[in-house]
Formats: C-alpha cells, structure tokens, sequence
C-alpha cells in the first residue's frame, strides 16, 4: 500500500498528498519524551518522583515531486505554502494509521528544485503535545441503578488520559444524587462534591472544572481528577442513580 498523508486544516480544508503528485520519502516520528519532576527526601539520601511532563516532539517530512517547467514548480510550492500554513495548527493523518492524527505546528518549509526535472521539499512538523490521538472521540453512557455502583471504562489508546495534560475528556452525570463521588480504583483518584442533583440537573467534569446546569461548581468538589490508565479502569459511583456518559479521544505515544 501507498504511503500518503491527509492535511487538515481548521476550517475544514483538506489536501491528500498523493492526489497532488507528492511522494513521501521520509515520515519521521522520534519516541516519545518524558521529563521526570524528582524531588529530594527530607530525610536521608535519594529522591522521589512526584511528576513528569510530555515534551514535544519534532516530526520530519520529506517529500519528492515531478515537474515539467518552472510555472508547474511555483505552481506546486504556491500550494505548498498554503497547505503548510507557517506557525498555525493543522492535523496530519498517515495513510499507514489512519485511526489517529497529529495536530502539529508546521515550521517554514525548504524547497530544493533538484536537476530540473524532480524536487524534493522538508518540512519540521512541532507535535506540542508530544502525543498523537484519536481522530474520533468515543462516548460509553454507563446506568447506575444503585448506590454504590461499579462500572468499568476502557482506555484502548497507549498512553492515560489526563484533562491535566490537555486531553480531551469530560464525565456527565444526569440523575439523582446527594454527594456524587467517582472513584477510579484502577489509579487511586477520588473526586466528589458537595453538591445535591435531581433527575433534572445535569452535572458535568470537564477541564480540571465542573458545571452542574452550566454553573460553576469547583469549590464545591474537592479539587482533584479522575484519570485513565491504559487499558481497563474500574470505577465506583457513590450516592448517585441515574446516567454516566464518558466522552474522550484515546492518546497514543
């Protein structure tokens, strides 16, 4: 199978590499880094992890085209510029892994007009995030018809899913409850609220924040995050009956 890419720019314009005469030569996605945050014992010797951050990553992209005269090769680099947009978002989906995408910043482009007959162009491609995702967002509504309920969520990408990193994900309760607390026993993360709802509110987690009707209730929960490991997450609701929708893009490394 041919190898091409899908260009995608956010207002809607796409750009597929093969129907415009380009060739990949190279796509490369270096691995993943992560910087881990330590910290010193107060006691003794040695240190503790207490974080890590994603860095981002650069992808390189090289790609070869034909031309027969000059007015084909501005042609080609007049639609190279637009497609490239310098220093603005756009989204790349590889052909070979046409689930994800990468939602990159391209750096200006270098146009090397070769012997006259085939070019070859290099573009850096900056994956601020460091991760790719999803190219659609999955939706699981669990019911909980009793107190004290537990459901079980699955992270199908390779790498968690934290809103503290940016991540796309939000949990919507519809129903009764008095204290609504969701515990993931698979990572150890409790939130919860002080907050009562009634079959008609509709409570939402999203952003490091929660809404319930739309109005903020933050100092009314207890400030923390529910996140998801890779692969199966058990989850316990407490105090609640009614609907639980999770909505989130799977990350990969």
């Amino acid at each position: 199978m041919r190898q091409f890419l899908l260009i995608k720019h956010k207002n809607g314009r796409e750009f597929d590499t093969e129907a415009m005469g380009l060739k990949i030569v190279k796509f490369h996605i270096p691995p993943l880094q992560v910087e881990y945050l330590t910290e010193k014992a107060e006691q003794g010797t040695g240190s503790s992890m207490v974080g890590y951050t994603v860095n981002a990553r650069s992808l390189t992209l090289t790609f070869d085209f034909y031309y027969k005269n000059v007015d084909e090769l501005r042609r080609m680099e007049s639609d190279l510029s637009i497609m490239f947009l310098p220093l603005q978002e756009i989204i790349v989906v590889d052909s070979v892994q046409p689930w994800k995408q990468y939602v990159v910043t391209p750096l200006p482009f270098t146009l090397d007009e070769g012997n006259g007959v085939r070019a070859r162009v290099d573009v850096e491609l900056v994956l601020q995030s460091g991760l790719a995702e999803s190219i659609n967002t999955f939706q699981e509504i669990f019911t909980i018809s009793q107190d004290n309920s537990t459901i079980e969520f699955s992270n199908t990408g390779t790498y968690e899913i934290d809103q503290r990193d940016g991540a796309e994900m939000s949990i919507t309760f519809r129903g009764v409850s008095s204290g609504l607390i969701i515990e993931n026993l698979t990572t150890g993360e409790v939130w919860s609220t002080s907050e009562l709802t009634t079959e008609n509110d509709t409570l939402v987690i999203k952003e490091y924040t929660a809404f319930l009707n739309g109005v903020n209730i933050f100092p009314q929960t207890n400030k923390r995050v529910i996140t998801f490991a890779v692969g199966s997450n058990m989850l316990r609701i407490k105090n609640a009956t009614g609907t639980l929708t999770i909505d989130s893009r799977m990350y990969f490394r």
